[in-house]
This record gives structure tokens, C-alpha cells and sequence, in this order.
């Protein structure tokens, strides 16, 4: 209850002082270290996948500060069911993998058909990579490593740190990459 009262009266300041989404450090050191322009993070009601008017705001905020620096080449998008990313050696349930993949897929519509993005590369982080992706390297290897690594994947409640701003439970992030 305490936490709850903390994280409102943060929020309520922080929203009558200026507009932005709320990022972790381990966030932004992710986006630094995947070599990212910009980002965002957006927030998903709980078992929902449409994303709400302020966050569609959010996402064209970033797009449309992107392309005021110049074109974008791509956009990652990290996407997350109503859980924190699976700790190794443990799956999330398959309608978690599910809603990731929904979610995925709206963040995706809107980025292409609004925004006008055209290359949209999309990692679920309701699954890790397997031995084969991590034996060959593969992007979704690679982010996801990248993000375990920068502490970006909380695997629980217990390391989302102060007032819970480092979990990504039922959230995405955008990560813009200009040419």
C-alpha cells in the first residue's frame, strides 16, 4: 500500500512537471548499449493489447522527435506479458507468450500504418532464446543478452528495484536507430 501511495505521488509530480515516459537506467543503458537514438516505454493494462490514446501519444512522440533528427533505419520494439522476463532455465506459460505476441503485433500495426516506420523489429519477452539462437548469435540471442546483461529483465518482483520503475511487466520498449 505504502508503495502504491510512493509511486502515485511520484507520478502525480513528475506528470504536472513536464511529459515523458518513465525509463529505468538499466533501460536507457540497454538503448546505449544496442547503440539507440532514442526511446520509449509504454504501458499495457493488465490481460489487454491495445495500447491506450496516451500511449499511441508516447510512441509518436518519440517516432516524430526521431524523424526531426533525421531517418530512421529501424525500430526495436521489446514487448512483455503481464510477467517479468523468465528467469534461465524457466518458461512463462504459453498465453503469456501469447499476449506478448498480440501486443507485439499492435505496437507493430501502429508503428507502420500511423507512424509510417518501416522497419519494425519485434523480440518477446515472454520467451528466451533457445541453445540454438544463442549458439548462432541470433538478434533476438543478442538483445535478449544484452538485456539480462544491462539488468533491463528483471526475472521477478524482487529485482525491479525501488517503487517497482525498473519491472517491464505489461510494458514495451521502443528503441529507434537512425540511418
Amino acid at each position: 500500500m505504502f508503495k502504491s501511495i510512493l509511486t502515485l505521488a511520484a507520478l502525480t509530480f513528475l506528470a504536472g512537471t513536464t511529459s515523458f515516459a518513465l525509463v529505468s537506467n538499466e533501460t536507457k543503458k540497454l538503448g546505449d548499449r544496442l547503440g539507440a537514438t532514442a526511446l520509449t516505454e509504454v504501458s499495457f493494462d493488465k490481460k489487454q493489447t491495445t495500447l491506450s490514446d496516451s500511449e499511441k501519444s508516447e510512441l509518436a512522440k518519440l517516432i516524430n522527435d526521431a524523424k526531426a533528427k533525421g531517418e530512421i533505419r529501424e525500430v526495436k520494439i521489446l514487448v512483455w506479458s503481464d510477467r517479468e522476463y523468465p528467469a534461465k532455465n524457466r518458461k512463462l506459460t504459453n498465453t503469456d507468450i501469447t499476449l506478448a505476441k498480440n501486443r507485439i503485433d499492435q505496437v507493430q500495426q501502429y508503428l507502420k500504418t500511423q507512424l509510417a516506420v518501416t522497419d519494425v523489429d519485434s523480440y518477446n519477452m515472454a520467451e528466451t532464446p533457445n541453445a540454438v539462437e544463442r549458439m548462432l548469435k541470433t538478434s533476438d540471442a543478442h538483445v535478449k543478452g544484452a538485456a539480462e546483461s544491462t539488468g533491463a529483465t528483471p526475472h521477478n518482483d524482487k529485482e525491479t528495484g525501488f517503487l517497482g520503475w525498473k519491472g517491464k511487466a505489461s510494458k514495451a520498449v521502443a528503441y529507434v536507430f537512425l540511418k
